[in-house]
């Protein structure tokens, strides 16, 4: 496990009086290219953007989970009864890397965080920085699977980067020479290092809950 995260977005929903127009199931459909806002079409209920209420890690970076292992964690996300909010949906991803491919020493460690601006803040988690969002940054030394790789090739550093803000959260990773961690890869380079190292991104949600049955229990 190379990172985890829980997210709930909390969403006011309210209901046109007659039927909406085709143009704006157009424009709810143009939402579904945002991870945080995945919405559906419907023909009276009009969803505003979603607010980010609760994140955390749901599992501790660096565990192992054998191929027939079962994990379930509980994760309690509360708000008051006098709430604007409609409805809560919940998502959750993990970044995952093949045992057999890689080896990390030490475990991953943090590193840096986005708002002090420091060396080990890529260029380009800065500029997301402007997005409203902020960043945790954690790094390992990476050692090659293969013993001629390990000694003939460049050290390589694993970094996770926990990403959170106003309007979302997730989890991103990069394997990179050291000093290189802000170079952004083509789709190629990526797709090379994705499958020489065995990295896999886990994505569920949105599980949605209405909050009005809830509301009208009190």
């Amino acid at each position: 496990m190379l990172g985890s995260e829980f997210h709930a977005m909390a969403q006011k929903v309210t209901l046109s009086p007659k039927d909406r127009l085709r143009q704006q199931w157009r424009d709810d459909a143009d939402q579904w290219t945002k991870p945080s806002e995945v919405n559906p079409l419907s023909r009276r209920e009009i969803h505003q953007p979603g607010d980010l209420v609760a994140a955390q890690p749901w599992m501790t970076s660096g565990q192992w989970i054998e191929s027939n292992d079962t994990f379930a964690t509980r994760l309690v996300v509360q708000l008051p009864i006098s709430t604007p909010y409609d409805q809560v949906s919940f998502y959750a991803t993990a970044s995952l890397a093949r045992k057999d491919r890689l080896v990390l020493q030490p475990p991953i460690q943090f590193r840096a965080k986005s708002w002090d601006n420091g060396k080990e803040v890529p260029g380009w988690v800065k500029k997301q920085r402007t997005k409203e969002y902020d960043f945790l940054v954690y790094r390992a030394r990476l050692l090659e699977n293969n013993a001629i790789d390990e000694y003939t090739r460049d050290a390589r550093f694993l970094t996770v980067y926990w990403k959170f803000g106003p309007h979302g959260a997730f989890v991103a990773t990069s394997i990179a020479r050291e000093g290189e961690e802000g170079h952004e890869p083509s789709p190629a380079e990526e797709g090379e290092v994705t499958s020489r190292y065995g990295l896999v991104n886990l994505l569920t949600g949105p599980y949605v809950r209405n909050l009005w049955d809830v509301k009208s229990q009190r």
